[in-house]
């Protein structure tokens, strides 16, 4: 259902005078000096405002919450040096937020501290999502569901394990100047609902993303500074945009300054409906730095675009972006890239399309001109061409860009997003619908339309190949014989490999020759010898048939059939191609594990490995070191492109490349496997190093200690004796 546009001023000066309106209505102070307030007295208050038709809720002090807050329509909820924090092991059900607002109209929060206690809440949701407390629906802070004119401002949000602003079926949202640090999904999360504007914040994402779009339109994201850091648990994309209805429109993002951001800095997707539709999205005049570290996910960028079409990519900068500046995977057809600097592009991942300026990886339409592209470590452009090149040090000239570097950063004249409508509220208060759940993206892996895999093994066979055998005769038989792929065919750096001569997929066929109309003999036994092998980088193969057939020939005196001698007759068919060459792989591999008196370290070289799996006391980790992406060729075989990456998962813990094992070692608890992209093997034997005490204990511990407790002795000594004396 489409909604009647008014001019988004109208709306502002309406919200204006709402607010107006509420902050004379009932105004409710709930104090909590001591720090013993709870959702009670806020609740209380709360229920108080809206029973007399809406006001303010003023709250001072801090405030632990046990249950939700329930905010009513035309109500303010504020702090003044408040903070709102929620209790230690909650154990709260999923999509129960610490502010929940449904069925509401005209509701603003403002000025307040939330803390989401994330240390302290780790244990919900392990049994039920693998593990995971994070990104699963738990502890959002605000939750708002079928609303109308929502303002979250001046609101620091920190430690979460959910959303900080989870918007659903809502309209005319503003989420600004509010500071978000490590929370467990996104900081502001708009799902299918129209007219919102986040600006102004400042956003230190952890999980996933700072601002998530999904299947949502008439938004503005502007003015915005979002700091990633490289490390596992920061998750995903800077600004995620996502459309699976095909309904998304009236996007822009303008003047953010995006800096190290874990995964891709823009990350725009397309799938099902979304996929149908041109979402025109308006991304210029974006600061995108060092993107994309992250080195388990091999398809990061300055801006990944996935499905999405019709993209305005203008006036950006992407200085040192890992892998591409502008990678496109899947759809972007229509997109128009220019007066971008794209500088500094560093390589991520071992194939050669990585880190590159631009990387049109699927040959998309893509209009591309009057970009500076500059330093960029393998070159500017991946099947795709550019006109009015820019090819200088952008640090060191004047570029259509409208950037300029100061000699610390870059630094452009602003401009204002451009004029929104926003939509004429059509909230039926008192409805609940039921928060779906999201597709939890964390990584792009979740979403890629791919198969990815630590291992090379397909199990494909030459029958799963649709390939037709066409035959010919040779003698009384005809057949035909044709090498159609190689299974379990990997890549590592573009170059293919194969584990062995039995991965040439061979498909035949013989019968006996059509041709021989009216033949009087019969074929006794048909015996089929296939003979395959690679030679000097050349598959082949060759089938040998041999056939046993007589003649039968009708006495013309007693009537009966006689049978000739059995003969016999070769047929050969044969068919060659190029072929991969047999990966080399080790069979065993040797660790190494240095033992302390109070914990252990253990590391297995990763040469010839995908991956590494420690186990020890029941609990496992697996250090990962290549991984693959599974893809068909024109011919319907399949085969795995892999990357190199460097990540761990699981519940034990590491220290850079090793294992750490708390406490003291014992080697029966230690199970370590390797894999090959094709096999796996038992670690079993350790250069098992024994130290008496960390390295630099004496140094960084002991004489330090030894020092302090002389000092506090020597001060407890003084003090004593001024008392005593």
């Amino acid at each position: 259902m489409r909604f009647r546009k008014i001019p988004f001023k109208k709306i502002l000066f309406v919200l204006l005078i709402i607010a107006y309106s509420v902050e004379l209505a009932q105004a409710v102070t709930v104090s909590s000096a001591d720090g013993s307030g709870d959702d009670k007295q806020i609740n209380a208050a709360l229920r108080e405002v809206d029973q007399a038709g809406g006001g303010t809720v003023t709250l001072k002090g801090s405030f632990v919450l046990r249950d939700s807050l329930e905010v009513g329509s035309n109500t303010i909820l504020e702090g003044d040096g408040a903070t709102l924090k929620l209790k230690d092991k909650a154990v709260w059900e999923a999509w129960k937020p610490l502010i929940k607002i449904t069925g509401k109209e005209n509701v603003i929060i403002r000025n307040l501290e939330i803390d989401g206690n994330s240390d302290n809440n780790q244990d919900v949701g392990k049994k039920t999502h693998n593990g995971k407390a994070w990104g699963n629906g738990f502890y959002n802070f605000i939750g708002a569901v079928n609303c109308g004119n929502l303002e979250v401002s001046g609101v620091y949000m920190h430690d979460g394990l959910g959303d900080g602003l989870r918007a659903t079926n809502c309209i005319n949202v503003l989420f600004h100047d509010n500071e978000v640090y490590k929370l467990g999904h996104d900081a502001f999360f708009f799902i299918r609902s129209e007219g919102a504007e986040a600006f102004n914040n400042k956003v230190t994402p952890r999980t996933n993303s700072a601002f998530r779009l999904w299947d949502s339109s008439h938004v503005r994201i502007y003015d915005n500074v979002i700091t990633g850091f490289n490390h596992w648990s920061a998750g995903g994309p800077g600004i995620q945009i996502e459309d699976t209805k095909g309904e998304m429109e009236d996007i822009e993002v303008c003047n953010n300054q995006l800096y190290n951001c874990y995964s891709t800095g823009l990350w725009l997707i397309a799938y099902d409906k979304g996929a149908s539709n041109s979402q025109n999205i308006n991304v210029h005049h974006n600061l995108i730095s060092g993107s994309g570290p992250a080195e388990h996910i091999p398809y990061n960028a300055g801006i990944t675009i996935y499905g999405v079409k019709g993209t305005i990519i203008k006036n950006n900068v992407f200085d040192g972006s890992y892998n591409a500046g502008v990678l496109v995977l899947s759809g972007g057809s229509g997109t128009t890239i220019k007066d971008n600097i794209i500088t500094n592009t560093v390589k991520h991942t071992n194939g050669k399309s990585s880190g590159y300026g631009i990387n049109n990886n699927v040959g998309a339409s893509l209009d591309i001109s009057d970009n500076c592209f500059f330093n960029n470590v393998n070159g500017d452009l991946v099947k795709c061409t550019s006109s009015g090149d820019d090819l200088q040090d952008p640090k060191k000239h004047i570029t259509s860009s409208g950037w300029t570097w100061t000699g610390s950063t870059w630094t452009c004249d602003g401009v204002k997003p451009s004029p929104m409508d926003s939509i004429i509220n059509h909230v039926k208060p008192g409805e609940d619908p039921r928060d779906e759940p999201d597709r939890n993206l964390e990584s792009i892996f979740d979403i890629l339309e791919l198969e990815f895999s630590t291992s090379g093994r397909t199990g494909q066979t030459a029958e799963d190949i649709p390939v037709t055998v066409e035959e010919h005769t040779s003698g009384i038989i005809a057949g035909g014989l044709k090498i159609v792929g190689f299974g379990d065919m990997i890549y590592i750096d573009d170059v293919p490999y194969i584990p062995d001569e039995k991965s040439v997929l061979v498909k035949y066929k013989v019968i006996q020759s059509p041709d021989l109309i009216g033949w009087t003999g019969r074929i006794k036994q048909i015996d089929k010898d296939l003979d395959i092998k690679i030679e000097n980088g050349t598959a082949s193969a060759v089938l040998t048939v041999k056939t046993s057939w007589y003649t039968v020939k009708n006495d013309p005196v007693t009537g009966k059939s006689k049978k000739s001698k059995i003969k016999t007759s070769t047929a050969v068919f044969q068919d060659s191609c190029p072929a991969p060459e047999i990966l080399e792989r080790p069979t065993e591999a040797k660790g190494i594990l240095y033992e302390y008196p109070i914990y252990s370290l253990a590391h297995v070289p990763s040469v010839g490995l995908t991956a590494v799996e420690y186990e020890y006391d029941g609990k496992k980790a697996k250090h990962i070191y290549m991984i693959g992406e599974r893809h068909k060729n024109e011919n319907g075989a399949i085969y795995t492109n892999f990357s190199t990456v460097n990540y761990w998962k699981g519940e034990l813990d590491h220290q850079g490349e090793f294992l750490f094992i708390n406490g003291s070692f014992d080697p029966e608890k230690l199970t370590v496997t390797a894999y090959t992209p094709y096999e796996a093997f038992q670690v079993v034997h350790f250069d098992h190093i024994k130290k008496d005490y960390p390295e630099k204990f004496y140094a960084d511990w002991l004489f330090p200690s030894f020092g302090l407790f002389l000092i506090l002795g020597f001060g407890a000594w003084y003090y004593i004796r001024k008392i005593l004396y």
